[in-house]
């Protein structure tokens, strides 16, 4: 190769580098997405949440949620999260029960979300709906954000209650409910029960029935338990007449009930609206599925069940990514996936009355109107205070099975429950 020649190959060699290098010079590189972690519970509605995480995903693409829905229920996910807390390998962001809100904050897992709220100048009135942090409060902070809710309901076979009922309408007093219940099970098939309360996840339902009947399961200033009054010794009864009228011969939990009920072996269920969906399609035509409210007095309430975002992420670049998720999941988008893809009931109010978001929706879904009907007496689950609410609401949900089968009276239930949960109570309840 001459001088000249070998000038030249190292001149287009440098041109080479310089025009492959100028991309890597003018071009930023592209960050890699982060990835958001998940923890959703229940798992019933795990396609629910990976709708919700697809969803956001195509709308922010540079953020990738990994999602884990394998807890069964809101108590499952509660104390994974406490496992995880201690190895310190927490997720971003966890679905909660409501009750378990405080036990995070008083533990120091769940991150407040005042600031967060606060700060944003993309949060407003018009879209996000004050209930959305009602709920997920806890005193003065904001433990985590309202997704989605459900009410206990009645669900029923129309066909089987028309057998019993004729052209009158559903009872709306407990009393008339238990005659119902009763004239039920007497026509009710050998191995078939005439009507199943739900008995057996946590205290929510017994809750339902104490506070739709005008009591509470503590005074307002937490000083001293309320469920040993009229109220909450009447929804025992109520429990027993229930096991009295078949249930009690019938070992079932909630799943198996759930079974047989959509099976046609149950005439009555009292149980979570969000069932509403699953029960449609495994009903599938084969009898009529009937709703409606459970009795509530005008001055009574009805605690809201269900789960709430909260954000555990410390690092303030996940934090971020976070928050994104969880205004999502609590925005019109998110809160119609929900409405539509289970039989929760979104706990944006805004988004559930407007007519370009859901009110249109609901107003065309019969089976829905009792949930409807009820929201404006829904409020809350009440949450016991200390650190062992949980063992309380287990405790509760023990004596109540007891009465349920027969193995023990109201009272000696109620004494037995006054007994335990004033034992697990702080001592500054007293």
């Amino acid at each position: 190769m001459s001088l000249g020649s070998a000038a030249g190959a190292t001149l287009n060699r440098r041109r080479f580098i310089a025009v492959s290098a100028t991309p890597f010079l003018t071009t930023p590189a592209r960050a890699s997405p982060l990835t958001l972690r998940v923890s959703a519970a229940p798992s019933i509605f795990k396609a629910m949440f990976e709708a919700l995480s697809h969803e956001f995903q195509r709308k922010y693409p540079d953020i990738a949620v990994e999602l884990t829905a394998n807890s069964r229920a809101q108590d499952d996910e509660f104390l994974k999260i406490l496992r995880r807390a201690l190895i310190r390998d927490l997720p971003d962001v966890s679905f909660q029960g409501f009750t378990y809100l405080g036990s995070l904050m008083r533990r120091s897992i769940a991150a407040p979300l005042n600031d967060f709220i606060r700060s944003d100048p993309e949060w407003s009135t018009t879209i996000y709906s004050a209930s959305l942090t009602k709920i997920g409060s806890v005193g003065p902070s904001v433990a985590g954000l309202g997704a989605a809710v459900s009410v206990p309901i009645v669900f029923y076979d129309e066909s089987r209650l028309a057998e019993v009922l004729g052209s009158r309408n559903m009872p709306q007093d407990w009393d008339s409910m238990l005659e119902l219940v009763r004239a039920l099970s007497r026509r009710a098939k050998p191995r078939a029960l005439g009507a199943f309360c739900q008995h057996d996840s946590g205290n929510w339902i017994y809750s339902g029935i104490v506070e739709g009947l005008g009591g509470s399961l503590m005074t307002a200033d937490e000083h001293r338990i309320e469920f040993d009054q009229l109220p909450g010794r009447k929804a025992l009864e109520i429990y027993r007449a229930f096991g009295q009228a078949g249930q009690a011969r019938v070992d079932m939990d909630i799943d198996q009930a759930r079974q047989a009920f959509v099976g046609g072996m149950i005439a009555l269920l009292i149980d979570s609206s969000s069932n509403l969906p699953t029960f449609e399609r495994q009903i599938g035509g084969r009898f009529p599925l009937g709703s409606a409210r459970i009795p509530v007095v005008p001055a009574g309430r009805v605690p809201v069940s269900g789960v709430a975002s909260v954000l555990l992420a410390r690092d303030s670049s996940r934090q971020a990514a976070a928050w994104k998720f969880m205004k999502f999941v609590s925005g019109p988008e998110g809160q119609q996936i929900i409405g539509k893809s289970s039989g929760y009931f979104p706990a944006n109010r805004l988004v559930a009355s407007r007519p370009e978001w859901l009110g249109n929706y609901y107003a065309s879904r019969r089976l829905a109107q009792p949930v409807i009907e009820t929201l404006p007496q829904a409020g809350p689950a009440h949450r016991f205070p200390g650190e062992n609410s949980a063992k309380i609401d287990s405790a509760i949900a023990d004596q109540v099975a007891s009465v349920v089968t027969l193995s023990k009276t109201p009272d000696q239930a109620l004494a037995a429950m006054k007994h335990l949960v004033e034992a697990l109570l702080p001592v500054r309840a007293y």
